[in-house]
């Protein structure tokens, strides 16, 4: 997952000029920019801007929400689509684009496997289960489950976009309104998710879906990520999505299984594993409050 749960105030730049306004995370750890929130009269003079902090940082890529009426004259500008959600923007669709800085980060080996994946998703009847009952106890986690949500995502992760080992950082992000859903057994932190919910805006990110591997393959992931849909859409997010490791089968399939559709892949986007950069798949539910 991408994982932004609470950004440091430290990496927000903001920018302005005649013909624009920006938020943007400075993410040195994936070397990316990500903008936060921006308006833009003049798509080049902003197009201009970022590309000269992200090499100013020495970032590859730029990822860039932006509305999709919008896509188009920001595409002019060499932005590409990357993936498509939804309901993201207060019930408007929002279209990731990226900019690659780097040829080498613009390309992913894995590609042509993680299409297989997602085509064999797509060949399945999707039925979402009525009820989603969960073999092990969940509860909300709070800031003195911090400790022991560090060693259960230090001991999934090995690296990750954020510093999900620090219980420091876990509490920064309760603190800013990430929720975290945990599975329990015997006492001991198993499993767990976490929400990034945007009121303003009426989204939420399910990300950092963690499960020890002795009690893989028994649904926690499926129960935890239902029980944080229930607590976001309380909350008042209609927009629910996820960006989930593209090569890894088991978390790709809960959001098939869940509903959610495909809406893209951010290639080359973040490091989690050994192995360098990953690429993520988009998956999004969107539900129009009724009425």
């Amino acid at each position: 997952m991408r994982g932004m749960l609470f950004l440091n105030e430290a990496e927000i730049v903001q920018r302005k000029g005649k013909g624009f306004t920006a938020r943007v995370h400075v993410d040195q750890a994936n070397e990316r920019l990500w903008i936060i929130d921006y308006t833009a009269w003049d798509a080049a003079a902003l197009a201009g801007e970022l590309t000269a902090l992200a090499g100013k940082h020495g970032c590859g890529k730029i990822v860039f929400p932006c509305v999709e009426a919008e896509a188009a004259v920001l595409a002019e500008q060499g932005f590409l689509p990357e993936a498509r959600v939804p309901g993201f923007f207060r019930g408007r669709t929002a279209v990731f684009l990226a900019r690659y800085l780097s040829r080498l980060r613009a390309t992913s080996p894995r590609l042509q496997d993680e299409q297989r994946l997602l085509d064999s998703l797509a060949a399945r009847a999707r039925r979402e289960p009525p009820e989603v009952r969960s073999p092990l106890p969940l509860r909300r986690a709070g800031p003195d489950d911090a400790p022991a949500l560090a060693r259960l995502f230090g001991t999934v992760f090995m690296t990750y976009p954020t510093p999900v080992h620090d219980p420091d950082y876990l509490r920064a992000a309760m603190a800013h309104g990430a929720l975290f859903v945990a599975a329990v057994d015997g006492g001991r932190l198993v499993a767990a998710a976490a929400a990034e919910t945007d009121l303003r805006l009426g989204h939420a990110e399910i990300t950092d879906c963690a499960t020890l591997p002795a009690h893989q393959g028994r649904g926690l992931g499926t129960a935890l990520v239902t029980r944080l849909e229930e607590e976001c859409r309380r909350g008042g997010c209609t927009c629910l999505y996820s960006l989930a490791r593209a090569f890894h089968p088991g978390v790709n399939k809960v959001f098939h299984r869940l509903g959610y559709e495909y809406g893209g892949t951010l290639v080359q986007n973040a490091r989690i594993g050994p192995g360098g950069y990953e690429d993520l798949n988009v998956w999004v539910k969107y539900r129009p409050a009724a009425g």
